[in-house]
């Protein structure tokens, strides 16, 4: 009721909408403030798929306490930012945040262009380069992706103390979960920070550094036939998250 008298704009609509929301459990909105409450607080994504990414991210933010909540739209991806025993944690959707994840076309290009073996990936090689002198534009990355879900985990000092990254695939589909798991693995492995890789090469899936998750729909767990590194777990829809 306070809120509701606030001169604070801000705490004065929250307060409205928390108590319509409030009203809906009690089934006693009429039509036009039921209309209002959805056009105020319905979360509409562009996708289906977009719309179950973020239901994983805001079961996994409800999982780990995850306060300061921002607000999803354009340009902002950062969900959640907290601090908890010293630690700062920033959540984000869809989006590398401070990292980066890519493989650079001359990295590529300088090792199997000093081989000189006749292999398919030197071939794929030539071929991105003469693409970039036909079309005029550059191959700087050779690979480049963003993930999902991100969860940063930062000592005192600002540093990175751990990583958590998530993979989700709207299917059930065994493939395409497999898919999602290449995915994620090439995200562990190539994740960088102030351009240095944050495992050891042949040490991600050993690390307690970085750990993953790959999030999809009711596949059939048969189907999902892996025997997984520690750091890495697989989540159905319905499942409660546990690490």
């Amino acid at each position: 009721e306070k809120a509701m008298r606030s001169r604070n704009d801000l705490y004065r609509d929250a307060a409205v909408l928390l108590r319509r929301h409030q009203n809906l459990r009690e089934i006693s909105l009429d039509e036009d403030e039921a209309r209002y409450l959805l056009r105020a607080t319905m979360v509409l994504p562009d996708s289906e798929s977009t719309l179950f990414e973020l239901y994983w991210t805001i079961k996994l933010l409800r999982k780990i306490g995850g306060r300061n909540l921002h607000v999803l739209k354009q340009g902002n991806s950062l969900v959640a930012n907290w601090e908890d025993e010293g630690y700062t944690y920033e959540m984000y959707h869809d989006s590398k945040g401070p990292l980066k994840f890519n493989i650079q076309f001359q990295d590529a290009w300088n090792i199997f262009t000093n081989d000189g073996s006749d292999i398919g990936m030197r071939r794929d090689l030539f071929a991105i380069k003469e693409l970039s002198i036909v079309t005029g534009r550059s191959c700087e990355d050779l690979w480049l992706g963003r993930p999902d879900i991100l969860i940063l985990k930062r000592r005192p000092d600002g540093g990175l103390a751990n990583v958590f990254i998530g993979e989700v695939k709207y299917t059930i589909n065994s493939e395409y979960a497999y898919q999602g798991l290449k995915e994620l693995m090439e995200y562990m492995a190539l994740a960088e920070y102030n351009n240095e890789f944050l495992t050891p090469y042949g040490t991600t899936f050993e690390s307690n550094i970085i750990k993953g998750a790959l999030f999809v729909d009711r596949c059939d767990k048969k189907s999902l036939k892996c025997v997984l590194p520690d750091n890495i777990k697989i989540f159905r829809f319905g499942d409660e998250i546990e690490f």
